[in-house]
């Protein structure tokens, strides 16, 4: 299964560079992400994902899932999308984004096989409102899953990160999800942003 993962993978690249190349270039803040999350619940919808949005009170926030109606472990990927102000995409959320995306649907191409669901988050503002202000839907979604999966890069190994998780009325039921980093991968050179510019000027 690795190997048709790879394969799978391989089929996406073109799209998700293209995709990653179209948020770095029209940076959006924190909330203010209509661009991105149109980039990414488009591709999203191409590859039968179900999808939700806004979510939770939150205009630039999704959920997509894809379900092989059977049985089996259901897997999230969490997308940040946000760009700095003045700066743009300084931190990568171009790329974070695009690449959980495409590992979701990536796994969607195997999931009919073992059963179980996928899940992708769309999570906006993270340099806006801080660490906690990244909010989560769902609470019978969370607490479903058997892992979160957020690429980014990290200082160390052990970094973590915590998250809110609000129901559909916008109240806090945990404000103590933890996401632990753990492993660190360079990113490949088509994946890396080029010097951010003359943004929001």
């Amino acid at each position: 299964m690795k190997t048709e993962l790879k394969s799978i993978g391989e089929s996406l690249k073109e799209r998700l560079v293209e995709m990653n190349r179209f948020i770095h270039d029209n940076p959006e803040l924190g909330n203010e992400e209509y661009k991105a999350v149109q980039t990414l619940i488009t591709f999203l919808k191409e590859h039968n994902f179900e999808i939700k949005c806004p979510v939770a009170g939150l205009e630039t926030a999704f959920e997509a899932v894809y379900d092989s109606g059977k049985p089996g472990l259901s897997v999230a990927y969490l997308c940040e999308y946000d760009a700095l102000p003045e700066l743009g995409h300084g931190c990568g959320h171009n790329m974070i984004g695009v690449i959980s995306a495409g590992a979701g649907v990536a796994l969607s191409k195997v999931i009919d096989e073992i059963g179980g669901k996928v899940y992708v988050f769309g999570t906006p503002a993270e340099e806006t409102n801080g660490e906690t202000g990244t909010k989560l839907v769902h609470i019978s979604t969370i607490h479903s899953l058997c892992a979160m999966i957020l690429r980014r890069h990290a200082p160390k190994l052990g970094y973590s990160r915590n998250f809110e998780v609000i129901d559909e009325e916008n109240e806090i039921l945990s404000a103590n999800v933890k996401i632990t980093v753990t492993s660190v991968k360079p990113y490949k050179k088509e994946w890396r942003s080029p010097p951010s510019s003359g943004y929001f000027g």
